[in-house]
């Protein structure tokens, strides 16, 4: 699932699209976009990203029906950074540029944090699940981004030693991709990523 697990590092540190402008039309704009993007990312001051929102605005960066992956990219830093979920979601609904895969999976995890950010942690909790869902439907047994993917969003609902106990037994019992993948990798990456989290109810338990 192409760009997703850009969009999920975004929880830890921001991806910096420096080098090449993304887009050609804008491209002033566009660069400073991600020179703001960057500023934050080593600041953690969220002025930079105001600044990155009012361009966003004002030169009319996002058309609806035309946010790609490279667009989403540049964007989402900014839109989920200032908690602007609902709005990037209602954006993301619209387009028919990106792969379907990443457009359910990033509103499903917008929708979570927007409910979240109302207080109410059940309905978070439940576009977790429909992640966790999609993810389990595309699975194969060696596709190892989305394993991680997989369990990056149960850590939203699960307690973190029962997520490490069930990836320490998938270590054990099963030889696919490989034993050391989930010992060393799927585990390491679990356990930064629940450090940046919010935690939401899990309404199946």
């Amino acid at each position: 699932m192409k760009n997703i697990r850009n969009y999920l590092i975004i929880l830890i540190v921001l991806p910096l699209a420096c080098g090449k402008s993304i887009i050609k039309d804008n491209s002033l704009a566009k660069s400073k976009i991600q020179k703001y993007t960057y500023e934050y990312s080593i600041s953690n001051n969220l002025t930079y990203l105001d600044s990155s929102y009012k361009l966003i605005i004002d030169h009319k960066i996002v058309k609806s029906d035309k946010v790609d992956a490279e667009m989403l990219e540049l964007i989402f830093p900014t839109y989920f950074k200032l908690q602007k979920y609902q709005e990037l979601s209602k954006i993301l609904k619209k387009t028919s540029k990106l792969d379907e895969n990443v457009k359910v999976f990033t509103t499903n995890l917008l929708d979570a944090y927007s409910y979240y950010k109302k207080k109410n942690a059940i309905e978070a909790g439940k576009y977790i699940n429909k992640n966790i869902l999609h993810l389990e439907n595309q699975i194969i047994t060696n596709d190892r981004s989305l394993i991680v993917d997989l369990y990056k969003m149960k850590s939203h609902i699960i307690d973190i030693d029962l997520l490490i106990n069930e990836i320490d037994s998938l270590s054990k019992n099963t030889k696919q991709p490989t034993s050391d993948f989930y010992r060393t990798i799927v585990k390491s990456e679990i356990k930064e990523y629940y450090k940046n989290i919010p935690k939401f109810d899990n309404e199946s338990e």
